[in-house]
């Protein structure tokens, strides 16, 4: 996997609306026109640009929006009309998907407990696809909440880590 040097920052920037343009270019060290032009599409984030704002501005959506234009590995923040933007509506579709998973993890099992999975490739593609929508609309619950509740993911994450350090699983 390979980083994006840049990336499209209508979106991420759209959700750090608490900030006035000239405190989103203090918190990412760089000036109010090139924040301007990142918010009308008109200039890409640069990665230098966007470590600086993951660091010093405080908004959930907005940190899961950059990390998923960079890394591609993350779900972006589901913001699209399909879904009302609140935590209970998150909610419900994360229930919803939790449970559809639920319905196909014993076929996972049966699958990765077969010698040869290279027939079922496309079953187990179905499958992956079930675990990213569930995986998705956790991620997104977790940010609409934690920024609902005014809690930091990252800070948040940090935390959990050292639980799972604990317990040895990473």
């Amino acid at each position: 996997m390979k980083l994006e040097q840049s990336i499209n920052a209508e979106k991420p920037l759209g959700f750090v609306t608490e900030l006035m343009q000239k405190e989103i270019a203090d918190c990412m060290r760089t000036s109010r026109q090139n924040v301007s032009h990142m918010i009308n599409g008109r200039r890409q984030m640069q990665i230098d640009v966007a470590k600086q704002g993951l660091e010093n501005i405080d908004n959930n959506l907005f940190m899961l929006s950059v990390s998923s234009g960079f890394t591609k590995i993350l779900p972006d923040v589901f913001s699209g009309e399909g879904i009302a933007q609140s935590p209970l509506s998150f909610a419900v579709h994360f229930d919803r998907e939790a449970q559809e998973f639920s319905e196909v993890l014993s076929r996972l099992f049966q699958l990765l407990a077969m010698r040869s999975q290279e027939r079922h490739r496309l079953e187990m593609r179905e499958i992956m696809y079930e675990l990213l929508d569930v995986l998705g609309w956790g991620y997104n619950l977790l940010c609409y909440v934690a920024e609902e509740m005014n809690f930091n993911v990252a800070d948040l994450m940090k935390e959990r880590s050292e639980t799972w350090k604990e317990e040895k699983f990473i």
